[in-house]
């Protein structure tokens, strides 16, 4: 795994990126490469996350209405188009899942990249 981090601001808010790419096994025969990137600011952003939302187009795999509010979208792209994929499926095909994460006035986004699952070289 490799990952960076930065301390980023952009007018007044202050906000913390992280990004990562991994290669993990999944399954005794198979590895999937990820990426991913982190945004996370200490600022209310509810405008910007429902601009996510709509952004989405797929309805959420998950939304709790916790103190913590997760919402997850899981979806393929298909040309310029994004459809849903159910979560049971999500590692049969190349696919993204977005995380959207709101307590208080903390608010985070991740936006993730699943590759097909692989062999490893000489299997």
């Amino acid at each position: 795994m490799n990952s960076m981090n930065w301390d980023v601001t952009v007018g007044d808010h202050a906000l913390f990126v992280s990004t990562a790419a991994a290669r993990a096994p999944l399954g005794p025969d198979k590895a999937q490469f990820s990426t991913e990137c982190l945004i996370t600011s200490l600022n209310d952003e509810e405008a910007s996350m429902a601009s996510l939302r709509r952004w989405a187009v797929v309805p959420p795999a998950s939304d709790s209405g916790a103190s913590l509010k997760q919402t997850v979208f899981l979806f393929r792209d298909d040309g310029p188009v994004r459809v849903a994929v159910a979560g049971a499926t999500a590692n049969s095909v190349d696919h993204w899942m977005m995380t959207l994460l709101k307590s208080g006035n903390v608010s985070s986004v991740q936006l993730m990249h699943f590759a097909l699952p692989e062999s490893p070289p000489g299997k």
